[in-house]
Parts: structure tokens; sequence; C-alpha cells
């Protein structure tokens, strides 16, 4: 599980989802710049980026019903947002 094998488990859900947000948009970032033609390809990679992904980030917000105000600023996503989000990484 991507978001329940997170190294920094001593950390505060808050924290957590700051520090995965960050990772995600370094990604995005990166991912952006890669030209990808095949469609077929493409589709394939976002589906299993989809796959790896969101189930556990949903897991994580079940699990951490926290609503303090640390968690709603670092709340950048909701797990529909992180679909779009995952879904236009090799947009051209």
């Amino acid at each position: 599980a991507l978001m329940s094998s997170f190294p920094a488990s001593s950390l505060a859900p808050a924290e957590k989802l700051s520090m995965f947000n960050q990772g995600l948009d370094d990604m995005m970032r990166v991912q952006r710049s890669y030209d990808l033609f095949d469609a077929d390809v493409r589709a394939m990679l976002i589906s299993d980026a989809t796959d790896a992904i969101v189930p556990d980030y949903e897991m994580f917000l079940r699990q951490n019903p926290d609503k303090s105000p640390e968690f709603a600023r670092a709340m950048k996503y909701t797990p529909r947002d992180l679909q779009r989000r995952i879904k236009g990484m090799l947009d051209d």
C-alpha cells in the first residue's frame, strides 16, 4: 500500500499529505516533459498509475478523517481530482 508504507509514519496526517502532494507535483512536472505517441501505451500507463495510487490515497483519507485546519490546507486533491491529474499527466 502506497500511503501505508510511507516511511514517515511518525508524521501527522497533514504532514504526510503535504509530502504526498509535493511528490505528486514533482512527478507530474517530470512526466509532462515526456512525449508518448502510442495512445495504447499512454492509456495503459495512466490506468496503471491510477490503479496504483488512487485506492491507497482514498484509504489514507478514510483512515485519517482529520478535520484540523492544517489537514484542510494540505488537502490539495480529492480522489476525483487526483484521478484527473493522473489522467492529464501524459496529455499532449
